[in-house]
């Protein structure tokens, strides 16, 4: 079993095999689920990721309202799956 504690202000430092296991560095950002069994803590991908930066090149190139409109569609679905409000 893995501890840490939490300082005066709610602060805390996550142990090595953690941030290993998350593949996490300083200044990266994290989610926190909480569920009836406890916590889920997962590495945030990243805004870029939202977008769209991560994925491979398209096969041929598109427009800028097609871009537009990828990309929104990429947002919906990700404020979805974080349940966030748009």
């Amino acid at each position: 079993m893995i501890t840490s504690k939490i300082t005066k202000r709610g602060q805390t430092t996550l142990p090595r095999q953690i941030r290993n296991a998350l593949q996490v560095e300083a200044g990266q950002s994290l989610v926190y689920e909480v569920t009836d069994a406890g916590v889920i803590l997962r590495a945030h991908p990243g805004a870029m990721a939202s977008f769209g930066a991560l994925k491979p090149k398209q096969s041929k190139p598109i427009n800028t309202d097609q871009a537009r409109t990828t990309s929104r569609e990429d947002w919906v679905e990700h404020v979805a799956e974080e349940g966030l409000s748009q």
